[in-house]
């Protein structure tokens, strides 16, 4: 029983000032993760997002990244749609962004110097930064 009046919980807290009550382990953990993804720099989740808003749009951009992760001997894999509320949902997303990240740097090198597009050159410049590659280790 957790609730905010008669439950062991606030007896606890009553009886002990200062006891720490984890009520909900999910819930602490999304919270934990939320505020530990607020001090990752803000050009980690937008390359995420730019990669995968770049690559869903177009059937041949999708096809053309296959090509390339299998010449990296690399399985064919879609880049995952990164959450707007979920940050333990980024997980996924980021891994898959590493298992790719050298099949997604020669595409979009190849795509930046083909089309000169912001876009593209924004990506490019994010996988070769190697600071935002080793915040997604972390």
């Amino acid at each position: 029983m957790v609730g905010s009046r008669n439950s062991v919980a606030s007896r606890f807290s009553h009886m002990y000032p200062g006891i720490f009550i984890l009520k909900c382990i999910c819930h602490s953990a999304h919270l934990c993760a939320s505020e530990a993804c607020k001090k990752i720099p803000r050009s980690c989740e937008d390359m995420a997002r730019n990669i995968f808003n770049f690559l869903h749009s177009s059937a041949k951009r999708q096809t053309t990244l296959k090509q390339f992760q299998m010449f990296m001997d690399l399985k064919p894999k879609k880049i995952l749609h990164p959450s707007q509320t979920r940050w333990l949902s980024l997980e996924a997303v980021v891994n898959r962004i590493l298992e790719q990240w050298e099949a997604l740097r020669l595409y979009f090198n190849d795509t930046y110097l083909d089309q000169k597009l912001l876009s593209t050159e924004q990506i490019y410049n994010s996988l070769n930064d190697r600071f935002i590659k080793l915040y997604f280790f972390f």
